[in-house]
C-alpha cells in the first residue's frame, strides 16, 4: 500500500487505502467477465502453468477449431478499466491480466492470467467452494 505523508510530529507514516491492489479486485473482476471469459480463468487457473488452451475455450463455447478468437481478451481489460474508474482497483495496477499465447503462427494456442492474481483467483474460487456457491 502506498504510504501517506504524516503530520509534523508523527514518526511513522501511516497507510491509505486508495492503492486497491488486484487481491481484493478479484472477486469483482470475476463477476464483471462475460461467462466464456470467467470460464476460461478458472479453467486457467487450475492448471499448474495458469494457461487455458485453445481447444478448452472452444469446447467451453461449443465451438469448432475453425473458430476465430479475435478479441476474446478484450473484456479482461475493460472490466478491469471499470474497476479503477469506481475505485475497486487502484490507478497503479495492470490491467492486462489475460493474454493471448502464440507459439506458431497467427492463432492463438492459448490464454494465459497472469501469475500474480492466480493464487487470489483460487483463493476466491475455493472460499466460494466451501460456501456452496
Amino acid at each position: 500500500m502506498a504510504a501517506r505523508l504524516s503530520p509534523v510530529g508523527d514518526s511513522e507514516p501511516t497507510e491509505t487505502a486508495s492503492q486497491l491492489s488486484w487481491e481484493s479486485a478479484v472477486p469483482a473482476w470475476l463477476q464483471g467477465l462475460p461467462l466464456p471469459q470467467r470460464l476460461a480463468v478458472e479453467k486457467a487457473v487450475e492448471s499448474e502453468g495458469g494457461i487455458v488452451s485453445r481447444d478448452a475455450v472452444l469446447s467451453m463455447l461449443g465451438q469448432g477449431p475453425r473458430r476465430q478468437l479475435r478479441g476474446f481478451t478484450r473484456p479482461y481489460e475493460r472490466v478491469a478499466r471499470e474497476l479503477k474508474a469506481t475505485g475497486i482497483l487502484g490507478d497503479d495496477e495492470p490491467t492486462d491480466m489475460v493474454w493471448a499465447v502464440y507459439s506458431n503462427g497467427p492463432r492463438a494456442t492459448g490464454f494465459a492470467v497472469d501469475e500474480t492474481i492466480v493464487a487470489p483467483i483460487r483463493s476466491y474460487l475455493e472460499s466460494k467452494r466451501a460456501n456452496g456457491e
